[in-house]
């Protein structure tokens, strides 16, 4: 089924920017197989992708749960949009495989096969090297494709996979000029859908990732696949797993889907005022649009356990896992703001734990005790500011578990709990306003 989604109504510079310059976007997202394993999180994938990518300025289409006839269609869609000058980004999650040294990503009805009849996937899947060449044709300037797709074998290891047939992953590729790649893991590398069964992120453990450095400002393409790898390596590695993605870059010189500097790179006076006086109240930024989000707790009387976060997303999943939202414990910004410096969730299998925290020891913290970082919740402010109030992490012996919390009933629970206090994280705002 397509879709288009609403993209934002400015495009952003980027590298070499022409008049008619545009921003295309195709993202698939895979999950309803009928002959191989279904899948979980691809098509979630695929909605969170292209709600980054309309942020920053593309016009994103969506298809989810893609025929053979629906992938075609949507490819020819989507090349009939793109005009010379424009930059391309194509997306896919779902199941890919390896045959021969050409990927092939396979559409939701791709037939069955035995050993030694690979002939009939590829004729029934889309070799992402033809795609590339499909969208370069088009007269595109920058072409850029990512690919979350480097599953093992769907018949080996059923449910957990995305590659069928051959070696584990997807084959490498060369790109023309003007081509950047992107792939969810390296060569031979199976790439995972979460940390665990009990992992609640609803994104695949690369995409998560990569969403959120398409949220952050000023990188360039590598530096982008370079956070990303950094990242994903680390949330692999606490599993046990080692997953790398690898990526191809073939555009001359620096490329950025969001530039560094965008909105201050020209400020007006009164602007270069704002920059240098962070002890303005935070309610001028609302002025610039910055969009502020509240930082809710939920609670489970069944686990006896918090859970605070500001994204919807996560919400989403506390909802779903029984919690009930017990109350707001502040406000933060969605996006960054002068100086402000990112709210991280950081998560650990093992106790099915997780907290929000914005300090360097809580990230060592949070690391030597089995957590892994998940996601960027929003922006708070390190240092009191007028009109903010203290995030404060406490820390449980007996249970081995953080908390935070901005608010006075907050702490009387901690300290009822058990739980010591160990430092501020940063200060949210008191009110969304």
């Amino acid at each position: 089924m397509l879709r288009l989604a609403i993209a934002a109504s400015i495009a952003l510079l980027w590298a070499a920017p022409a008049a008619a310059e545009r921003r295309i976007a195709l993202v698939i997202g895979n999950d309803a197989y009928v002959e191989v394993p279904s899948l979980a999180k691809a098509v979630n994938d695929a909605n969170g992708v292209a709600a980054a990518l309309s942020a920053i300025g593309f016009e994103a289409t969506i298809v989810e749960n893609a025929t053979r006839n629906d992938m075609s269609r949507g490819l020819n869609d989507f090349e009939r949009r793109i005009e010379p000058g424009d930059t391309a980004f194509f997306f896919f999650a779902g199941h890919g495989f390896e045959i021969r040294g050409e990927s092939f990503l396979l559409p939701t009805d791709v037939p069955p096969a035995r050993e030694g009849e690979e002939s009939l996937i590829a004729d029934a899947s889309f070799s992402d090297a033809e795609i590339g060449e499909r969208i370069q044709s088009r007269g595109a300037r920058t072409v850029i494709m990512v690919l979350d797709a480097c599953r093992d074998n769907p018949f080996a290891r059923p449910g957990e996979t995305r590659a069928l047939f051959g070696t584990r992953g997807l084959a490498r590729m060369d790109p023309a000029e003007g081509m950047f790649v992107l792939f969810s893991a390296g060569a031979k590398q199976q790439a995972l859908d979460g940390l665990d069964e009990a992992d609640p992120e609803a994104n695949s453990v690369f995409t998560r990732v990569f969403i959120e450095a398409l949220n952050d400002p000023g990188l360039s393409l590598v530096q982008l696949a370079k956070q990303t790898q950094t990242e994903v390596r680390a949330l692999a590695e606490s599993v046990g797993h080692t997953q790398t993605p690898a990526y191809y870059d073939q555009i001359v010189g620096d490329f950025y889907l969001t530039p560094p500097d965008a909105e201050s790179s020209s400020p007006a006076p009164a602007q270069e005022e704002e920059v240098a006086n962070l002890e303005q109240p935070p309610v001028d930024n609302i002025t610039r649009g910055i969009p502020i989000v509240p930082f809710d707790l939920y609670y489970s009387v069944d686990r006896g356990d918090n859970f605070t976060t500001a994204t919807a997303i996560g919400g989403s999943h506390a909802l779903a896992a029984g919690y009930f939202l017990a109350r707001t414990e502040g406000y933060v910004y969605s996006e960054p703001v002068t100086g402000t410096v990112p709210l991280r969730l950081y998560w650990d299998p093992v106790r099915a734990d997780n907290f929000t925290a914005a300090t360097a020891e809580a990230e060592r913290d949070a690391f030597a005790a089995g957590y892994a970082y998940a996601r960027v919740e929003g922006y708070l402010y390190p240092n009191e500011t007028p009109g903010t109030k203290p995030l404060k992490l406490y820390y449980g012996d007996e249970r081995g578990e953080y908390f935070v919390t901005a608010t006075p009933e907050g702490e009387s629970s901690a300290l009822a709990a058990g739980y010591r206090f160990v430092r501020i994280e940063g200060y949210v705002l008191a009110a969304p306003f």
